[in-house]
Order: structure tokens, then sequence, then C-alpha cells
């Protein structure tokens, strides 16, 4: 894989990683200190500025991840895909279907579930950053 290609995926995936551990440790978390008399405003809200960043950087990961897989299809970039997959698969599976049952009213134990679910996007995207760190620190060193 290519210096620029591996460098550009470590790029999108640590922002990627820095926004979902944003929203692990304060918006979700945040989310049970809103009056019930303002959630669904504030719910719309967070859903559509936090897709404005996370969407771009989702995309980017995923086409980044199958071109990477496609040019050089090591062990390394099926594990770095593979958590891609698994990312898009919690956001779309778990955690937009209950910000779907969020969005029409506040539910306490919702919210805990989505910090559950989010927990797990927060370790695989964690753990891709650190492959692909791994991978550029390799190619840098040889």
């Amino acid at each position: 894989m290519s210096a620029l290609l591996l460098l550009i995926q470590l790029i999108i995936s640590a922002l990627f990683t820095g926004l979902v551990w944003l929203v692990q440790l304060t918006h979700y978390p945040a989310f049970h200190f809103i009056d019930k008399e303002l959630w669904q405003s504030f719910h719309q809200f967070h859903s559509s500025s936090i897709s404005i960043m996370a969407m771009p950087l989702m995309l980017c990961e995923l086409a980044l991840a199958v071109y990477g897989l496609w040019i050089d299809p090591s062990v390394w970039s099926i594990a770095a895909g593979s958590l891609v997959a698994i990312i898009w698969g919690n956001t779309f599976l778990q955690a937009v279907p209950l910000h779907g049952a969020l969005a029409a009213q506040k539910d306490k134990l919702k919210i805990k579930k989505l910090v559950r679910v989010n927990s797990i996007r927060t370790i695989a995207s964690t753990a891709r950053t650190c492959i692909l760190a791994y991978l550029c620190f390799q190619l840098m060193t040889n």
C-alpha cells in the first residue's frame, strides 16, 4: 500500500476516532441532562449536526478501506477493513434505530443502551486507528 494512501487513511480514521470518543464521553452521557420539554428539538439538532461531521468521515473511511483492500489484500488491510464493516454495522443496525426511537421521546434506558452500543464503535474505531498508525510506523522505519 502506498505511503500516501496509508497516511490519508490514518488521518481520516484518527479524526473519526476523536469524534466518536467525544460523543461517547460527552454527548451521549449529556443526553440524560436534557429536559423532556426540549428533548425533541435537542435530539434533532444533535442528529443533524453530528451527521454533518460523521458521515463524510465514514464515507471516506469506507471508500479508502475498500480501495486499500483492492490494492493490498493483506492481513492488516483485511483487519482494518473489517473494523470499518463493524463500525458501519454498529451505526446503521444499532445506533440509527436507537436514535429513531429517541427522536420521538426521551427514554433513559435507550440512552444508556446508546452509550453501550456506541462503545463498540468507539473500540472498533480506536483499534482501526491503532492498526493504521502501526502500519505507517512500519512503513516509515523500513
